[in-house]
């Protein structure tokens, strides 16, 4: 029995390509939605593989995870990379391992890649939707209210644990 209805493979489901300057900088590995696979939540993967910019900010109705994991096999935790991504009125200056939760309907991007010495992977899905939709934003939330909506190693920094973890967790 095949299971390769299940997976899909850089250019199905009609992949949206995202502004990226230059342009190869990020090359898409799948990208999975609604009309791959029926029911399936909205899925995409990427590689960055040069420093890079995303200019702009955009807002979906669904609540999205990103996770940005490390290419260095020998130390994954690092993503041998700076990343700075602007939820609303907040910049995340990211340099590990992480994931981070934007709400639908906030107004995120303006992505940037500085200092890449290694490749890292990007992956993101839209929690509650199985298509791609993505329309235009602009920040209107007050400075640090979505400041701490990403986590390294399920501790923030501070240690505190974030609450959306926990109460998947506890489910």
């Amino acid at each position: 029995m095949s299971n390769i209805k299940y997976f899909a493979l850089a250019g199905q489901g009609n992949p949206v390509q995202s502004a990226v300057e230059p342009k190869n900088a990020r090359v898409n590995a799948v990208w999975m939605d609604g009309n791959v696979v029926e029911g399936c939540m909205f899925n995409e993967a990427c590689w960055y593989l040069k420093s890079c910019k995303q200019p702009g900010l955009v807002k979906h109705n669904s609540d999205e995870v990103m996770f940005f994991i490390g290419g260095d096999t020998k130390n994954p935790e690092n993503l041998s990379a700076r990343l700075d991504l602007w939820i609303e009125n907040d910049k995340l200056t990211l340099t590990k391992t992480c994931a981070v939760f934007v709400p639908g309907g906030v107004a995120h991007g303006n992505l940037v890649v500085k200092d890449l010495r290694k490749p890292f992977f990007r992956y993101t899905c839209h929690l509650n939707t199985g298509y791609y939709e993505t329309l235009p934003a602009e920040a209107k939330a007050a400075f640090g209210t979505y400041a701490d909506y990403y986590v390294e190693k399920f501790l923030r920094p501070d240690a505190r644990k974030w609450d959306a973890l926990l109460k998947f967790n506890n489910t």
